[in-house]
Parts: structure tokens; C-alpha cells; sequence
């Protein structure tokens, strides 16, 4: 109280002596905590300002007591708007989040470590919070497709399913927050099930990464990382109108999808809570040629409170829960249902025991629930698949070296009507341990080693080693190698299922073996601080035992450990920050990918992929745009039949025209914001391979209570 009495005192004697104040502080950027240099600090509404120095400091003299408004804006990072009262009674610290470029963002995918991007010898791409934004995209599966490397494909059930550098979905390990996701139709994961709300960034770690996570990480990993660092505005909601040029109307609720998402972030004392929730509605989604989703609706919610008691403990619990029922019609008579119910709870305790060391436990459950119901045959299918793990990690960090090692046990357990047997369980362990040496300035070095084991195989060993060179002040090398594995998965094993209507039989394997991989890459990069981005990858990844059909008998299908692959390719990735309010951003990527016992491609390789972006910012921050195209080279695609179940190649090669989305977003004061898009502009289809779905548009409002930017 005497000092604020002290300041207004103070404020009424310089306004009466008619004499000026000055206001100073400092900017440091959000993640690193490290000052920004060269940041401009403007007094809205007047010509004064000053830039940072080295250590992020600025003076602004001549100013008036009273309230002054200051906005704050640097080359690559969001503007922002600060409110002070003159004269100051406190020290300013502001604090700005990069949005053009990721070069310090902290990254934790590909070391389990947490390592500023320019720093992990690992290579990893980022989706930032603000590449998000900017995308328009809804769910996770609408935001990789738009990225150039990355196919979306859609399963015979309706799930969209990603494919990474042209391996499969099945591959690819899906994380949130570190943890796997399960529940999987056909092994593979529905990315669309993911809301791209509550989604702060997303890292991908392409290339065999069993070394850390275990099986299913043989092509890669996927982590949605869905802890956000920043309390912008404690309420947010947001709804959402999307629909083809056949459901334009957003009253008519017979036809486009609708969305609502509510977005809470509240911290109080020693305690912060995180709360999401996501609704939609949606009908007639034809996704591809032989299934009609005439109607759908999922619910998804996520609640997260963390506790931290003192200065070294954090205590986090984790509540995420998705729904959905759908109806969809199969070819032109057969009408079927599905329910999907999926719950996980983890909890977690962060420990910094020294300086040096740090100590975390996890425990999470997951449950997961699915039933088909074929309302012709009367075909009901029920799946279950539940899965609990216990972690225990260790990190320690000095100046010479950083160790991580950790322990993973869990079971599994699965049931399903097209399996043999009641219900099958499955005891898992993995050990882990990993070095990270900085040698030299120049040189920093990456080792380490896993080994699982399970109930019914042999112990699995997944090596890897990575290295990293600074060449200079703007040039990187990245380069490593490392062996991948995936387990045969329940159904592999145990199917037992006859298919009346085509007469045939599928019967599992329970003596098939791991699927494993062996790959290396080689990047280089170049980084001109604000300006530019680019990096070039190769690599190569070769999976043997790979697990395919196999025709025993006629009519008599298994699943045997036959095939050979070669995965190749190259990737170009480039970001060129043309000025404080426009961004550009490309990639390409060539894979090559052949079956090495026949020579050919693998089916469906798209060998030319590419991407282009260019966003714009006003210079106030209140409008933005960005417009996107994908382009897809000329590949023999595959269609699957389901009256003769075969798939058939294309003679001819399609070439497609580029699908080209336009975002625009227009903010409205600090606490409204408008967003509306279109989806394949030039409104390309084909009847045959698709896609489907010709130009569709969204609107979306989005309200924040209580203010913040």
C-alpha cells in the first residue's frame, strides 16, 4: 500500500510539475527465457519508442503519467499489446512467442529430453501452435494432410489413417503427450478422431525410433503434444459450420457438419486446470468410393490438473474420454452402425531430486471400446482393447553429458468376435538407456539402446546412434541410424474369421515374428536467424518380416513374415520470412519405395509429393491469411473392389491437379475472432480414386471471455 500510495503520489507531483516520465522493461522470448535483441517498443499512438539491446533491455523517455499502451513486435514472432500505468511501480518483463520460425522451440519427441530445435541432433519437424492456427484444419488428420510427405488415407471403416514418407499407418507410432494412443481398427489409428483445439504443437521424428519407444515405431513417430504453455485466455468457445457445395446452409441440419469447442485454461495458486471439450455433428461425408457416412457425431473431452507443491515437485493427472456413433452405407444395400468409446487416465509425478537429476512416474489406463452392428446379415462385431503401463524415467544433465534411462512394464489385453479364443493378454517390459555427448562446439554425439520382451517372443534389441555438426554459424549436419520392430498384433495372431458372403476364411499366425526395420538419414541445414530456413534430407529405411497375406488353400487365407522393403527418399523443407508480415514456406518430397522381392513399387506410392504456402499478417495483427496448395505427381493409384475383394492397379498413371485450400482469420477486438476457409478451391475430384469430396468451405466463430490476447 505505501509504495502504490507512494506512486500515485509521485504520478500527481510530475503531472502537476508538468515534468515527463519514462518506462522501461525487458523482452525475452517465452520458451528459452533468453533476451530478444533488435525487438521494437512502440507507444501506441505516438512516435515514441526505442529497440532492445543485447540483453532484451528498452527505454522509452518523454511520456506522460497515466496509462500508456505499448506494442511490442519482432521478426518472427506475434505482436503484442501491453497495458502499463506510469509512473512504473515494478519491473516490465514481456515475453514473446516465435511464431515464422521453430529454430527455439523446445522439442522432447526425439530424445525424450527437453532440447532447443536448433540443438537435437535428431531430425524433427514441427507443427507449431501457430501453424495450426494458420492451417484452418479441424482435426489432426486435415493438418497432416496439407504437409508434403504426408498421405492421408482413408480405411474401408471410414477412419483416416496417415502415411509417413510413403510406409504405412501401422508403422507409425501415435503419441499424445508421450504416451501411445490405443485402440486401433485394422492396426492403424484414426487421425480424425484428434480435435486440433486442444493440440499446442505436433512433432514428427521420421525414421526408426525403437531405440526410445518401442514397437510400432519402425517408420516414425507422430507426438501431439496437447499441454499448452501459456495462459492466453482462460475461457474460449468456438463454433463451426463446414459443408460441399451441396450444403450450404448452415440451418439445415441434414446436411454439413457443425462443431462446438469450449476451451478452458485456469491457473490458481499452485494449481492449474486444463479443460476441453469438443462436440460434433455432421452428415453426409462421403470419404471414399464404397462408403457413404450418412451421419455422425462425437464427443471428445479432456480435463488435466497439475499441482506443484514447491519449486521441484509437479503433479499432473490426465482425463481424456472420445465418443462416436456412426451410420454409414456400404455399397447400395448394407447399412451399418458403429460405436467407438475410448477413455484414458495417466498420472504423473515430476521430481528435480538435484540440480542435476530429475525423476518421473507415469501411470496411465487406457480402455477402449468398439461395436459394429451390419443391419442385412445382422453382423455384430464387439472389440475391446485395453491397455495399462507403468513408466518410470530417469534424466541426468550436466555440463559434459546428458544420460536419460527409463523402464516401461505393461499388459495388454484384447477381445474381439473375429478372434479366436475369449480374451488375450499380454505382459510387455522395455528398458531403455541414452547419451547425449557435446564433444566440441562442433560435434555433439547421440547413443542408445532398448530391449523388450514380452510373454511370447524373444527379447527385441533396438540400437541407435545419432550425430550432429555445427558448420559455421548457420549450417547444420544432421545424420543417424537406428533398427525399428513391431509386434504382431492380436489380430495377426488370432483371427479366426469366414466371410459367408464371399467364402472365404482368414485364420491368424501365432508363430509369426517381429517386423523389423534398419534405417539411416542424412540432413543438412541452413538457417539465417529470422530470414531463412532450409533443410535437405535423405534416407533409407529396409523392413524385413514384414507380415502379409498368404493363401494357404483356396479360400484359405494366413498372415506369414514374407515380405522385403526398401523405403528411399528425399525431402526439401524451406521457410523464407519475407518481411515482419509475410511467410513462405515449401517442401518436396521423391520417395522410391519397392518390394524387394519383385522389383516393384509398393502399391499406391506416391513417388512426387510437394507443398507451397504463403501467409500474411497485417501489420496490427488483426487480419490474416494464408493460401496452401499440395501437389501430387503422376503414380499408379489402387482401388479396392468389394464384390471381387482384390485391388486393382491403374494402367494408366493420374496425374491430379494441386488441391489448393485458402484460410483467412479476422480478430475483433481482443476477444473475438472470425475464420473461414475453402478445401480444394479448383474443385477437383475423381470418380474413381478420388478424392471425393469436391470444393467445401467452414465458417468459424470464436469467442475468448475475460480478455488476453
Amino acid at each position: 500500500m505505501w509504495s502504490l500510495g507512494s506512486a500515485v503520489m509521485t504520478g500527481l507531483l510530475l503531472a502537476a510539475a508538468g515534468e515527463s516520465v519514462p518506462i522501461s522493461g525487458q523482452v525475452m522470448d517465452l520458451v528459452t527465457g533468453q533476451p530478444l535483441i533488435a525487438v521494437n517498443v512502440v507507444v501506441v499512438g505516438t512516435v515514441r519508442g526505442d529497440a532492445t539491446d543485447r540483453e532484451g533491455r528498452f527505454t522509452i523517455t518523454g511520456l506522460e503519467p497515466g496509462t500508456v499502451h505499448l506494442l511490442v513486435s519482432a521478426i518472427g514472432y506475434d505482436d503484442q499489446q501491453v497495458r502499463v500505468a506510469l509512473p512504473q511501480t515494478e519491473s516490465l518483463i514481456i515475453q514473446l512467442r516465435e511464431t515464422f520460425f521453430q529454430m527455439n522451440e523446445v522439442v522432447v519427441t526425439g530424445t525424450r529430453t527437453e532440447k532447443v530445435f536448433q540443438n537435437t541432433p535428431i531430425t524433427t519437424e514441427v507443427i507449431s501452435r501457430q501453424d495450426i492456427v494458420d492451417s484452418g484444419a479441424r482435426d489432426m488428420a486435415e493438418l497432416l494432410e496439407q504437409r508434403s510427405g504426408v498421405v492421408v488415407g482413408t480405411g474401408v471403416e471410414g477412419g483416416k489413417t496417415v502415411n509417413l514418407l510413403g510406409i504405412d499407418a501401422k508403422y507409425i507410432l501415435v503419441m499424445v503427450d508421450g504416451q501411445p494412443v490405443t485402440g486401433k481398427f485394422n492396426n492403424r489409428i484414426s487421425l480424425d478422431q484428434i480435435s486440433t483445439a486442444v493440440v499446442d504443437k505436433v512433432e514428427i521424428v521420421k525414421g526408426p525410433s525403437s531405440a526410445m519407444y518401442g514397437s510400432e515405431a519402425m517408420g516414425g513417430v507422430v507426438n501431439i503434444i496437447t499441454t499448452r504453455r501459456l495462459v492466453s485466455t482462460p475461457i474460449s468457445l468456438r463454433t463451426r459450420f463446414s459443408g460441399s457445395d451441396e450444403a450450404r446452409n448452415p440451418f439445415d441440419t441434414g446436411q454439413g457438419k457443425r462443431d462446438v469447442r469450449l476451451n478452458l485454461d485456469q491457473p490458481w495458486r499452485n494449481f492449474r486446470l486444463q479443460l476441453d471439450l469438443d462436440a460434433l455433428w455432421a452428415n453426409v461425408d462421403k470419404s471414399i468410393k464404397y462408403i457413404d457416412i450418412d451421419d455422425y457425431h462425437t464427443l471428445s473431452t479432456r480435463g488435466e490438473v497439475s499441482w506443484e507443491p514447491g519449486p521441484k515437485h509437479t503433479t499432473t493427472m490426465k482425463v481424456t474420454r472420445y465418443s462416436t456413433e456412426e451410420t454409414t452405407l456400404l455399397g447400395t444395400v448394407t447399412t451399418a452402425t458403429t460405436n467407438i468409446q475410448r477413455a484414458t487416465v495417466s498420472l504423473s509425478h515430476d521430481w528435480q531430486l538435484t540440480p542435476t537429476l530429475n525423476v518421473k512416474a507415469v501411470g496411465r489406463q487406457d480402455q477402449y471400446g468398439r461395436e459394429f452392428v451390419r443391419t442385412v446379415s445382422d453382423e455384430i462385431n464387439n472389440t475391446s482393447d485395453d491397455e495399462s503401463e507403468l513408466e518410470l524415467s530417469l534424466i541426468y544433465r550436466s555440463d559434459r553429458i546428458t544420460l536419460s534411462a527409463g523402464s516401461e512394464i505393461g499388459q495388454a489385453s484384447y477381445r474381439n468376435d473375429r478372434v479366436a479364443g475369449e480374451r488375450h493378454q499380454l505382459t510387455t517390459t522395455g528398458l531403455y538407456v541414452q547419451g547425449d555427448w557435446p564433444v566440441s562446439s562442433i560435434l555433439t554425439l547421440v547413443s542408445g539402446i532398448r530391449v523388450d520382451d514380452n510373454d511370447e517372443i524373444q527379447p527385441v534389441y533396438s540400437p541407435r546412434m545419432a550425430a550432429m555438426f555445427n558448420l559455421g554459424e548457420r549450417w547444420k549436419l544432421r545424420t543417424s541410424w537406428g533398427r525399428g520392430f513391431r509386434m504382431p498384433s492380436f489380430m495377426d495372431r488370432y483371427l479366426d474369421w469366414s466371410h459367408d458372403q464371399y467364402g472365404y476364411q482368414l485364420i491368424g499366425n501365432p508363430d509369426l515374428r517381429p517386423e523389423k526395420s534398419r534405417g539411416y538419414n542424412l540432413g543438412i541445414e541452413y538457417y539465417h536467424p529470422g530470414r531463412y530456413q532450409v533443410t535437405l534430407t535423405v534416407y533409407q529405411n529396409r523392413f524385413n518380416d514384414m507380415i502379409n497375406d498368404f493363401l494357404l488353400e483356396p479360400g484359405l487365407f494366413t498372415y506369414r513374415n514374407i515380405d522385403r522393403v526398401r523405403f528411399t527418399g528425399l525431402e526439401i523443407q524451406a521457410r523464407w520470412n519475407i518481411s515482419r508480415t509475410w511467410l513462405a514456406s515449401w517442401g518436396y518430397n521423391f520417395v522410391d519405395n519397392r518390394d524387394l522381392s519383385t522389383g516393384k513399387l509398393v502399391p499406391n506410392t506416391q513417388p512426387h509429393t510437394a507443398m507451397v504456402r504463403l501467409s500474411h499478417k497485417h501489420s496490427g495483427g488483426r487480419f490474416s491469411y494464408a493460401l496452401k496448395a499440395k501437389f501430387v505427381g503422376p503414380y499408379h493409384p489402387e482401388s479396392y473392389d468389394p464384390v471381387l475383394q482384390i485391388y486393382t492397379r491403374a494402367k494408366e498413371p493420374l496425374w491430379t491437379l494441386p488441391i489448393v485450400d485458402y484460410d483467412a482469420r479476422l480478430r475483433i477486438g481482443g476477444w473475438i475472432a472470425l475464420s473461414a476457409g475453402l478445401r480444394n478451391m479448383l474443385n477437383y475430384q475423381h470418380d474413381e480414386y478420388g478424392p471425393f469430396v469436391g470444393r467445401t468451405f467452414y465458417l468459424e466463430l470464436e469467442t475468448k471471455f475475460q480478455g488476453g490476447k
